[in-house]
């Protein structure tokens, strides 16, 4: 399954409305392949949509549920060199990778990623390690984020190289 991303959307309703994924794809600048398989998250907890609410803040990427479960594997959505290994939250275990070709550098969170792939170059597709459970995590109050009704659910970011994309005067 393939997604697509740095989509030029029509604006039909305010920007709200495209942060929620009410939007028509006009057009698709680049594509790539979706790490798990799965669908765009929705649940109790909120939309894994770029640019969902989140209290105070916007998400800032997309959150794909995964059909097969935890432990299932989890494909790099470019191809790409292997950068660095890294843990989204300070203190706990949770693990995942940075993958850039030069142009985009895409971060996939809550996967432990295949340590032996560090500073290799992977192919669109390849195996590069397993979800994780992130709903294991636990809120301030001490429920875990699984008991407040969060799916399980691998995070991508995409950071886009804009010298490739805008003429500084």
């Amino acid at each position: 399954m393939r997604i697509h991303l740095g989509i030029i959307p029509k604006f039909v309703k305010k920007i709200t409305s495209f942060a929620q994924g009410l939007y028509e794809k006009e057009q698709a600048v680049m594509s790539m392949t979706n790490p798990t398989g799965g669908k765009m998250r929705t649940d109790p907890m909120g939309k894994g949509g770029f640019l969902a609410p989140r209290g105070g803040r916007d998400h800032k990427g997309l959150d794909f549920t995964l059909p097969d479960g935890v432990g299932q594997d989890v494909v790099s959505p470019l191809k790409g060199l292997v950068r660095r290994l890294v843990k989204p939250y300070a203190g706990l275990d949770f693990d995942g990778l940075v993958i850039t070709d030069g142009i985009m550098r895409v971060c996939l969170y809550y996967v432990a990623p295949d340590a032996s792939l560090l500073g290799k170059e992977v192919r669109e597709g390849q195996v590069i390690g397993v979800a994780q459970d992130i709903t294991l995590r636990k809120s301030l109050d001490g429920r875990t984020w699984a008991e407040q009704g969060m799916v399980p659910h691998v995070h991508m970011e995409c950071t886009v190289n804009p010298a490739f994309f805008v003429d500084f005067k």
